[in-house]
């Protein structure tokens, strides 16, 4: 595969962000997407919650 296709392929991988790095040691962290404020957080089971 040509070098240039290779790259193309890498840019279509989604980024993988640990959710460690993302809350920063909070429980939630709020998300700005197309003018709309969501919230995203760590749910008492450890589980994620997204609300807008």
């Amino acid at each position: 595969m040509p070098r240039s296709a290779s790259r193309a392929l890498d840019d279509l991988a989604p980024r993988r962000i640990r959710s460690s790095d993302l809350f920063g040691g909070a429980t939630r962290v709020l998300i700005e997407h197309e003018g709309s404020a969501y919230q995203l957080q760590i749910t008492s089971q450890g589980k994620l919650l997204l609300t807008k």
